[in-house]
Formats: structure tokens, sequence, C-alpha cells
């Protein structure tokens, strides 16, 4: 039984699903919402608008600057602006971006398979099943809905 991969897929479903509904409220450290911006450009979707990440991580566009801001200074991400409108950014990754990133998720999915690891191999696999169960009928839904609009 490899935890490690459990704990991947793990981390998969809880960063989509355990974001912050009340992030909006600005009581979430900046340290917090880079690694959320991080976290999307790693394992959703790498090259998105800053209004993406805004109604994605629930936050005002001021809030995604600060951040983005932020990110840029310490050459974390970059923004290109768009081929087709030169008005819009779109926002990468840097090769630097990238490391930190994914040292940051190495480090979460040993963290989270510890945490397996100590509830046995049965109810970590249950874990993850019930989390990916709670994704499918949440998230997917909420994407079909969001596509309807």
């Amino acid at each position: 039984m490899l935890y490690d991969d459990l704990a991947a897929e793990l981390v998969k479903y809880q960063f989509i699903l355990l974001r912050n509904k009340d992030s909006n409220r600005g009581n979430i450290d900046l340290l917090r919402g880079k690694k959320r911006v991080m976290g999307y450009l790693i394992e959703v979707e790498d090259g998105v608008t800053p209004s993406k990440l805004c109604k994605f991580m629930d936050v005002s566009s001021a809030r995604i600057t600060s951040i983005l801001n932020k990110l840029e200074e310490h050459g974390e991400i970059i923004r290109i602006p768009d081929k087709d409108d030169k008005r819009k950014k779109i926002v990468y990754l840097s090769e630097q971006g990238r490391k930190s990133g994914l040292a940051q998720q190495k480090k979460y999915i040993e963290d989270s398979s510890k945490m397996l690891r100590a509830l046995g191999e049965y109810d970590a696999k249950e874990h993850v099943r019930i989390m990916k169960k709670i994704y499918n009928l949440l998230y997917l839904n909420m994407r079909k809905n969001n596509e309807h609009k």
C-alpha cells in the first residue's frame, strides 16, 4: 500500500473542496493566499486570468492583485498579455514558482501521508474514497451548474 499515492490523490481533492468560503472577509494572511494561488496554478490550471482566480478563491480583484504582485516580486509568477486581448493578463508560474510550488505540494503530501498512515490502510482508502465522492457530488455539479449560466 503506497500511502504517498493515496496522499497525492487526497491533496488534489482537498485543495479544491476545502477552499475557504470566508476568505473575502480579509482575515486570511497573504501567505495563505499565495499558497492557494500557487496550488491552483499547479493542481488546476497554469495560464489563467486573475478574474478566474478571483472566482475560484471567492475573493476580490484587489485581493488577487495584491497576491499576484507579491508572487511576481518574488519571481514566482509571470503575467503575460493575452494574445487575443492585450488588455488582459494571463498568469503563469515561473520556473522558480513551479519549483517552490512543487516543494510545497510535496511537503503537504508527506504530511497527508503521515496522517493516512496513522489511519491505517482500510480507513485511509475509505477517507480518500469519500473525499473523491464528495468532490464528484459537489464540485462537478457546481461546475456543471456554472456552465449553464
